[in-house]
Order: structure tokens, then C-alpha cells, then sequence
């Protein structure tokens, strides 16, 4: 099942947070439409797909709905089996039992870091898009782009994660939590957006537990809080 899969995934997960990145530069064109691309007539949702032998058949909505696909989708970065992928899915609405994906994009999964745990915090700035948590407040979902250009020095990359910065706990219960979005331009070229999501896993905080969210942008810092 695919709570079973979760829980075996846990691990998978947390691991790839650093393979993540490079895939959601990479992915960025494909994963955001303003409305008049290649995407604008599909609909699109925002999925925890489990991967088995490299394929995957089916997807779970932030709305609690499954998808199950026409035929399996595979792609490059399926590189792991057994794996519950963050994703974006692009779709044709269908009143069958079974959908054709268009595209299945795969999201960042950054699960907050302890403050302590950095030797620098880097604030470098980005370009924030929007910030929401996903229905059933598994998630909460970052839309954000970063500037980037062609580099003579490939080696040059960016780093993103998300810092616990401060919480608050009143008899045992956490009531509130600061979250700060790490990012290191990391001497990359800043000419041009790349657009792309990050997905914070928040299952397991409290139903009420007060969620602020901080980022630096190019107009300075933003500030954006959610109630559990």
C-alpha cells in the first residue's frame, strides 16, 4: 500500500534532498506555466507518486484522490526503486478510471534542518512566488525562481534548504515554528529566472502549531505564516 511504501520511503527520501536540486532547475520550464504554454489546457496536481521497478503506475493527489495512469510513466530520473516521488503531474482530465500523463515533473522534498547543524547561514536572495499548504497539511508547498545564467565554470551550483531557525513549545506541544529558506548562489550567473517548487514535508507537527516562514528576495525579506 502506499502508507507501507511511505514508511519505507522515509529514509529514500531524505536522502535525496541533495539530488533534488539539480532536478528542479532542470525541470523548472516544464514545471511552471503562466497560463499560455504547452500545459495551459491540462490539469495539473501536485502528487506523491510511488515508484516500483522503475516505473510508476499510479499517483496520490494533495487532495486525497488516486490517479492511476493509462500506462506506466518512466523517465531518467527514476533512478530508485521503491521510492515515493514528490511530483508534479500534468494530466488530461478524463471521466475514465485511468488518466494519460502528459508530464510528471519531480519537487524538492527539503525537510527543515536544525539551525545548529550549519556552519553559515546563507540568505542569498530568490524571486518568491507563493507559498500554501497542501490540503490535508502534509506539505508546505514553495513556489519560488532563481536566477541563473550560462557559466564558463560548470562546476558552480546552488544549494536550497530550509532552517529551523526558532520554536516555541508550551507543556510538551509545539505551538510555533520559524522556518528559513537556505540559499547559496554559490557564484552561479544571475541573468535570467528558472521557476520551480520545493515541498516541506509538516505531517508531523501539531494541528495548530503556527508555521512562519522567512526568505530573502531582491526587494529584501518576506514573511508569510500558516495556522496548522
Amino acid at each position: 500500500s502506499l502508507n507501507r511504501m511511505c514508511d519505507r520511503s522515509k529514509t529514500i527520501i531524505i536522502a535525496m534532498v541533495s539530488l533534488c536540486l539539480p532536478l528542479l532547475l532542470a525541470c523548472s520550464k516544464d514545471s511552471y506555466d503562466d497560463g499560455n504554454g504547452r500545459y495551459s489546457f491540462l490539469q495539473a496536481d501536485f502528487v506523491e507518486a510511488p515508484a516500483q521497478r522503475h516505473a510508476i503506475t499510479f499517483a496520490v493527489t494533495d487532495a486525497g484522490d488516486t490517479l492511476h495512469f493509462a500506462s506506466p510513466f518512466t523517465a531518467p530520473w527514476l533512478v530508485n526503486r521503491d521510492t515515493l516521488y514528490r511530483a508534479l503531474l500534468y494530466h488530461q482530465p478524463s471521466s475514465t478510471t485511468k488518466i494519460a500523463v502528459n508530464q510528471l515533473t519531480p519537487i524538492a522534498v527539503l525537510p527543515y534542518i536544525p539551525q545548529h547543524r550549519f556552519r553559515t547561514l546563507r540568505a542569498d536572495p530568490v524571486i518568491f512566488e507563493s507559498a500554501w499548504l497542501s490540503k490535508h497539511r502534509q506539505y508546505l508547498n514553495i513556489g519560488l525562481a532563481l536566477k541563473t545564467g550560462q557559466q564558463e565554470n560548470s562546476m558552480q551550483s546552488q544549494h536550497l534548504s530550509i532552517i529551523e531557525m526558532d520554536s516555541v513549545s508550551t507543556g510538551g506541544q509545539l505551538q510555533f515554528i520559524h522556518l528559513q529558506l537556505y540559499h547559496d548562489q554559490g557564484g552561479v550567473p544571475e541573468y535570467y529566472s528558472t521557476h520551480g517548487y520545493i515541498s516541506v514535508p509538516i505531517r508531523h507537527l501539531p494541528r495548530g502549531c503556527h508555521i512562519r516562514l522567512s526568505m530573502m528576495t531582491y526587494q529584501g525579506y518576506i514573511y508569510r505564516n500558516f495556522i496548522l
